[in-house]
C-alpha cells in the first residue's frame, strides 16, 4: 500500500503576481478576476474529450451496420457504424464501437469528467513555491501585485511551483486600491524586507 496521498489536507502555501483592475485581483495571463471571499476556481480551457458510452432507450430503430461518409481534412472517408440510432454519428473522429448492441440500447457521444489541474495539459492556477523565488521573477517587478496564496483541491508539483484547483490570497503587497478579500495588504515596497509569512510556514 502506497504512503503517498496525492491531495492533502491541509492547503499548501505559494506565492504569485496578480494585476488590479477595480479593485480586483487578476489573474496576469488569463484575466480572470479573483473573487472576493470565495474561492479561486481552476477552469480547463481545451477541448473536452469525448468517448462513446452504451445507454438503454426505450424506444429505437436498429440499423445494423450504417454507411458512413465524412468530408475530413479535404477528404471523404468512408466506412461503417454500428449499434442502434442515436442521431450523433457523424463525426469519424470518435468512430463508435465495433460491437452490436441488443434492441434497446444505443452509443451516445459523452464528455470524459477531467480533473483539474490535469497532469498532461496546462490548466490549473500557478504559484510558485518560495517568497524569493517571486521577489526574483519577473512578475514581481511588473505586476500590481504580489503574494502569498493557499492551495488547495488536486495539486500537480512542478520544479518550481505548483499548479491547484482552488486558491485564495493570504497576504497581498499591492499600491493600488483593493475590496476587502479579508485578507493582510501592505505597500508594495515592504515586499523585501516584511516576514509576516514566517508565520504561515517555517522557513518560508
Amino acid at each position: 500500500m502506497s504512503d503517498v496521498v496525492p491531495d492533502g489536507i491541509v492547503p499548501e502555501i505559494g506565492w504569485r503576481a496578480w494585476s488590479v483592475f477595480d479593485g480586483l485581483l487578476h489573474s496576469i495571463n488569463s484575466h480572470y478576476p479573483w473573487p472576493v471571499k470565495e474561492a479561486f476556481e481552476a477552469e480547463c480551457g481545451q477541448t473536452p474529450k469525448q468517448e462513446w458510452v452504451a445507454r438503454r432507450y426505450g424506444r429505437l430503430v436498429p440499423t445494423g451496420r450504417i454507411p458512413l461518409e465524412v468530408a475530413h481534412e479535404g477528404a471523404v472517408l468512408g466506412g461503417f457504424n454500428y449499434g442502434y440510432e442515436t442521431g450523433d454519428i457523424t463525426t469519424l473522429r470518435h468512430p463508435m464501437p465495433a460491437v452490436q448492441l441488443p434492441k434497446g440500447y444505443g452509443y451516445e457521444l459523452e464528455e470524459t469528467p477531467k480533473d483539474i489541474p490535469d497532469a498532461d495539459c496546462t490548466c490549473g492556477i500557478y504559484a510558485l513555491k518560495s517568497r524569493a523565488a517571486i521577489v526574483c521573477s519577473p512578475y514581481a517587478s511588473n505586476s500590481d501585485a504580489v503574494g502569498a496564496v493557499s492551495l488547495w483541491g488536486k495539486i500537480v508539483p512542478g520544479t518550481d511551483g505548483f499548479r491547484a484547483r482552488f486558491s485564495y490570497p493570504l497576504l497581498v503587497y499591492t499600491d493600488l486600491e483593493l475590496f476587502d478579500y479579508g485578507v493582510p495588504v501592505r505597500p508594495l515596497k515592504d515586499m523585501g524586507t516584511d516576514m509576516p509569512v514566517r508565520m504561515l510556514r517555517g522557513k518560508r
